[in-house]
């Protein structure tokens, strides 16, 4: 269950935090550094709707909806972190990333 807890916890920051990009690529890069992995060049397993399918039923022990739901909110929230957007980016709750123009108006 502590695996689910940690799509749950990053669900939660997600929805709750006003976060900036390149914070979270260094925070990501440096993870993957110190366990000596590489990031994934494509989707990583847990972001697909296969993982949430075979999740799905132990994921009713927490309070919000549905697992594939939540997976794809992580889609949105963590993929652009790692692959295609290069340029500062600015997450609001529940997103999704908005562009610089946003983060000077912040």
């Amino acid at each position: 269950m502590g695996r689910l807890k940690d799509f749950y916890d990053l669900w939660v920051i997600s929805r709750t935090f006003e976060l900036r990009r390149a914070a979270l690529v260094e925070a990501i890069q440096r993870t993957f550094e110190r366990r000596g992995t590489v990031l994934p060049p494509v989707v990583p397993v847990a972001l697909t709707d296969e993982f949430a399918e075979a999740w799905a039923a132990q994921w009713r022990a927490f309070p919000i909806g549905a697992f594939a739901d939540t997976v794809a909110d992580l889609r949105l929230f963590l993929l652009p972190l790692v692959v295609g957007l290069k340029e500062e980016r600015i997450w609001r709750p529940s997103g999704p990333w908005s562009p610089r123009a946003a983060i000077d108006e912040a």
